[in-house]
């Protein structure tokens, strides 16, 4: 992939990877998602972003709509 180039108004913004699994197996098992969870935060780095943010605060709690999601509230507050 190549870099973007952006203007400095942009890359000034937060830039958030909200991180979200659904069981605490899945938080503990699966490894590579961390890593491209991570990857994905480099990535905007090498696009020039310094505010980068994740926000794992979602782990271990459904999207089924039951549960709450104060990770996923927070980012959209954000927007």
């Amino acid at each position: 992939m190549t870099r973007v180039e952006m203007p400095e108004t942009v890359l000034r913004r937060r830039t958030i990877v909200y991180v979200r699994q659904s069981t605490v197996a899945q938080v503990l098992d699966n490894m590579e998602s961390r890593r491209r969870q991570d990857a994905l935060a480099d990535l905007a780095r090498t696009y020039g972003f310094r505010d980068v943010v994740i926000n794992g605060d979602d782990l271990d709690r459904s999207a089924s709509g039951i549960t709450a999601r104060p990770g996923f509230e927070a980012l959209v507050a954000q927007v």
